[in-house]
């Protein structure tokens, strides 16, 4: 089995580099009282 499913994936790269091999893009959000903040791509750091 993979980390992903494991449960043990235990970063946000590696994530974004399994939803990308199967044809995805990660993207992440921020939630605060204010409102809701988009952080991109999750793989441009990468």
């Amino acid at each position: 089995m993979s980390q992903i499913e494991n449960g043990d994936a235990t970063s946000v790269e590696v994530l974004a580099r399994y939803i990308e091999a199967i044809g995805g893009r990660l993207e992440l959000t921020a939630t605060f009282d204010d409102g809701t903040y988009r952080m991109g791509d999750a793989t441009a750091a990468m």
